[in-house]
Formats: C-alpha cells, sequence, structure tokens
C-alpha cells in the first residue's frame, strides 16, 4: 500500500509511479476524500487508486495509465476525479473507472488504444473527449452515464448484453455507439433531462429486439440531430418524446 495521510498529497517533478502486474497494489488515503493531485507524474501499471478515499486531481500534465495485463481500477472517493490531463488504457490492458463521476476539465482526455478497454463500471464521465484506435473500446460495465462528452471520430463505445449506458445533454458522437443484447434487456437510456445527439456519427443495435433506446417518462425528450440509428431492437418504449431532425436517419 502507498497510503496517503490526512493532508493530501502532491505528485509532482514529472517521473513515474510504477505498479507491478497484479491489483493487490494500492492508492489509498488514511479518511475518506484525502486529495491525491497529480500535478505532472505518469501513475502507470495496474492495480488500485482511490479504493473508495481518495479525491483525485489529475493536472494538466498528469498521466494514469493502465499498461499491464492486469487491471488498472480508478475507484475515488465520493467526491470523485477531476481530469485536466490524461487517463488511457495500452498495450492491450484495462482501465477502469468506477462508482462515482470522472469529470473532464478544458483539455481532459480518456482513451483506449489498440486492443485496450476503458471500462466504465457504476460511474459517470462529464464532459471532454473520448478517444479509442482501431480495435481499442470503452465499455459499460453495469451502468454508466455520459454527460456532454465527445466520442471523437473513429472511436467506438460499446454497451454490452444486459447493460445500461444512460446520455445526459448534448453528446458528439463523431464514432459509434454499439448497443450488443445477447438476448437481455440492454439499454442506452436517456436522462429526464433529456439528450441530443450531434456529431454524424452512428448508433448500431445488435440484432435483438431486447436493444431498447428509451427514457425515463413518455415526455423524455431524445433529438437526433444527424446520427444514423439502425439495427435490431425498440425505439421509444412509450417512454420517450422524439425529434429525429432533417439529417437525422432511424433504420432497419
Amino acid at each position: 500500500d502507498f497510503v496517503i495521510q490526512t493532508s493530501g498529497v502532491t505528485l509532482s517533478g514529472g517521473g513515474i509511479v510504477s505498479l507491478s502486474n497484479t491489483t493487490a497494489n494500492r492508492f489509498i488515503a488514511s479518511v475518506s476524500d484525502t486529495p491525491l493531485i497529480n500535478f505532472n507524474i505518469t501513475l502507470r501499471g495496474a492495480g488500485q487508486i482511490g479504493s473508495n478515499n481518495l479525491q483525485i486531481d489529475n493536472r494538466a500534465a498528469g498521466i494514469i495509465e493502465a499498461n499491464l495485463s492486469q487491471p488498472l481500477i480508478v475507484d475515488p472517493s465520493a467526491a470523485g476525479l477531476t481530469n485536466a490531463g490524461v487517463l488511457r488504457a495500452v498495450s492491450g490492458a484495462t482501465l477502469r473507472l468506477e462508482n462515482v463521476s470522472f469529470t473532464n476539465t478544458t483539455g481532459g482526455t480518456i482513451s483506449a488504444a489498440a486492443s485496450s478497454i476503458v471500462q466504465v463500471g457504476n460511474a459517470s464521465i462529464i464532459g471532454g473527449e473520448l478517444t479509442s484506435t482501431s480495435t481499442g473500446r470503452f465499455r459499460t460495465s453495469g451502468a454508466a452515464t455520459l454527460s456532454g462528452i465527445k466520442l471523437t471520430a473513429g472511436s467506438v463505445w460499446n454497451a454490452p448484453d444486459n447493460t445500461t449506458t444512460t446520455l445526459v445533454g448534448t453528446i458528439d458522437n463523431r464514432g459509434t455507439f454499439e448497443i450488443s443484447s445477447g438476448g437481455n434487456a440492454t439499454d442506452l437510456k436517456i436522462d429526464s433531462s433529456g439528450a441530443t445527439l450531434t456529431g454524424n456519427g452512428i448508433v448500431t443495435l445488435s440484432n435483438s429486439t431486447n436493444n431498447r433506446i428509451l427514457g425515463i417518462a413518455a415526455s423524455t425528450s431524445f433529438v437526433n440531430e444527424n446520427n444514423r440509428i439502425s439495427g435490431a431492437g425498440q425505439l421509444g418504449v412509450n417512454l420517450l418524446a422524439l425529434d429525429n431532425r432533417s439529417s437525422g436517419i432511424i433504420e432497419a
């Protein structure tokens, strides 16, 4: 364990903190909401950062990187993680973002390189650019909420069977959302405040009627400005006020 005392710590100097290939490595705090500021360090490897008790501030020159076969699990306290730098998975690794809000401020990015996964489990991503390369993927685990994010061109967000991915606000989708039911209800849910798809991207539904795009209530607003929504499933489920604009496409 690397234990942060109650006054918190700032990592600076431009160096590297390297974690070995085991999830038993832990960055933790002695009390909940203890601040960890990553000013300009590359923190990489496998293990656990936060264990639900660190308030994490990843500054503009800070990098948190999964790069080994065992996952790097980022699980901050309820105060969440603020990212002005880089969160990424490379070299076929998995970066797991779990349980709280991950807020990208100006310049903050999250990325998945080829064959790598950024897995979002019961967590929210607010703002920022999400980029996957080649076979890299963003993936919902259980439930994920996306608020005001940009999915960059060529990037893919995969929602596997029996998961719920919630959209909030304007989603700049320049890539592809894959809704992939294998027989269980697999939902792309629109938040009660509504959502708008822009960016000329694609939403693909696998060949199952258990894919669902739905809201919280019949009045929930969903605007398709210019995306192509295609495949099989259910659009609305009597819980959506759908506005398919002039450049929007909905196709079976």
